[in-house]
């Protein structure tokens, strides 16, 4: 619309069309930033098996992109109590985000981890890859409804992410570094 002459026929009927578009958007965001995360199924989960179980459904992804996996946890990590699935889910949306902006031959470090914050434990997922990274002025909109630097990306991927982990008590977090690359922590109480 910025192109297009003020005296152009079409004008009148684009303006109209973008002013119904960002209504609808608003729309949108509200009903999105609305819906709460349905009743979580928890259980006592084994963390390794969770963790082994949700890489080895990417596998595939991440050989077909030569990508190395560095996966790191405690021998013994803790069981916790989670939703598998929707857990699972976080974790697949983040390693995606990772495989596709990740250079092939590039590398994605997976890394699980315990800490302690104001005395309760929590367990963390750290993925960090050596990708295209994200200038700073998107990365405080990665968790927003249809935010998304990909042509085919829908920006609900990492929106979902935010509502599960914080269903689960957790929190979520992303860094991110044109040409250095991206990290996302998941944390969720033990």
């Amino acid at each position: 619309m910025a192109k297009t002459p003020k005296d152009d026929s079409r004008y009148e009927d684009l303006n109209i069309v973008l002013k119904e578009t960002q209504k609808c958007s608003g729309i949108l965001k509200n009903l999105l930033n609305s819906i709460k995360v349905q009743p979580l199924t928890i259980t006592q989960t084994n963390v390794r098996s969770f963790v082994k179980e949700t890489v080895q459904l990417l596998e595939k992804k991440f050989e077909e992109k030569k990508l190395v996996l560095n996966l790191s946890m405690p021998q013994d990590p803790p069981e916790a109590s989670m939703d598998f699935l929707r857990l699972r889910q976080v974790i697949i949306n983040v390693l995606l985000n990772s495989i596709q902006s990740t250079p092939e031959g590039g590398k994605v470090d997976f890394t699980v981890g315990l800490s302690e914050a104001d005395g309760k434990k929590e367990l963390n997922f750290t993925v960090e890859d050596n990708g295209e990274g994200m200038p700073k002025e998107y990365v405080d909109k990665v968790f927003e409804p249809f935010f998304s630097m990909r042509k085919q990306g829908t920006g609900l991927g990492l929106f979902t992410s935010r509502l599960i982990t914080e269903a689960h008590g957790g929190s979520i977090s992303f860094e991110s570094e044109v040409k250095k690359g991206s990290k996302c922590v998941i944390k969720i109480p033990v």
